[in-house]
Parts: structure tokens; C-alpha cells; sequence
């Protein structure tokens, strides 16, 4: 009988950890916004969510890929990710089928939420440069990570401009 307690008492000591090792949503946010969106926009990630894809064959892909992912990351991406949690998205959601969709998502995401899209459009008038309005943007506190700055290139124009001979 004594030996029964003591095992029980040290089988609910050693559980203590598990009560501890609850994750955060803060981490999974943690992690899409440092590992994923390193490669992924916003949008590419909650679509990604929204149809139910395979957190593990993501998570593969990506170490293939180059990416780090602790064993404890891997662990909370594999906890929220199959969670009944819906991306919280800040504007209602672009056609599927909208050339600019990710562009568009991209803007909602990272400039809407100090300005408003006629102040974008009228920089992209102007003909300002994106590198020094990513540079601005991020001298004031804003992430913008390298496949937003991908995105924002791309659709901005300056890959497709002529350099001049």
C-alpha cells in the first residue's frame, strides 16, 4: 500500500509539468509571425487554416525547406493549428479568384491599421519608392516581414520597371 502512494504521489508530481506546459496563443502568433511569415503572407497561412491542411506535412516541408522549428514550436503550431481557432482576419475577405487578393491582403494587414488606403494609393501615385516606405513603415514599430515585402514589391511595380541603359 505504501509503495502504491508513493508511486501515485510521484506519478502527480511529474504530471505538474504538463499542467505548466500549457501554450499561449501569444506563442503560436510568436511563431507564424517569426517562422512562417518569413517565407508565407498572412493570408497564404489563414488559407492554409481555413481549408484544414496537415499541420505535420507543413511542418516537415518547412524544416526541408531551411526553417527552425524547436520540438516545443513544433508542439504549439501542432496544438492551435488543430484547434477550433479561425484566423482573425480585418476585413472582410478578397474573392479567391482577385489577381491582387494577396496584394490587397497584405495592405489590410500591415497599412491599414495607421492609414488609410487612399494615403497607399496616393504614394503609389506619386511613384514613391517601397523600400523607403518599408523603411518608414518599419523605423515606426510596423512588421513587415519578407514575403509582405515580396508581395508589396511585386504589385507596387518596381520589379517591372525598365532600368535605364
Amino acid at each position: 500500500m505504501k509503495s502504491m502512494i508513493c508511486g501515485l504521489l510521484l506519478l502527480l508530481a511529474g504530471s505538474g509539468s504538463l499542467f505548466a506546459a500549457e501554450f499561449d496563443y501569444a506563442d503560436f502568433q510568436r511563431i507564424l509571425d517569426q517562422k512562417c511569415s518569413q517565407c508565407h503572407t498572412q493570408l497564404r497561412i489563414e488559407d492554409a487554416m481555413l481549408r484544414g491542411a496537415d499541420i505535420d506535412t507543413i511542418i516537415a516541408k518547412m524544416i526541408r525547406f531551411g526553417a527552425r522549428l524547436s520540438e516545443q514550436e513544433q508542439e504549439v503550431m501542432g496544438v492551435f493549428w488543430n484547434a477550433d481557432n479561425k484566423p482573425q482576419t480585418t476585413a472582410e475577405p478578397a474573392s479567391p479568384q482577385d489577381p491582387l487578393r494577396e496584394y490587397r491582403a497584405v495592405l489590410q494587414q500591415r497599412c491599414t491599421g495607421c492609414h488609410s488606403l487612399a494615403i497607399v494609393e496616393k504614394a503609389l501615385a506619386e511613384g514613391r519608392s517601397i523600400e523607403g516606405i518599408i523603411e518608414d513603415m518599419r523605423k515606426r514599430g510596423a512588421i513587415i516581414t519578407p514575403a509582405d515585402k515580396k508581395v508589396l514589391g511585386t504589385f507596387w511595380g518596381e520589379p517591372l520597371k525598365v532600368q535605364p541603359e
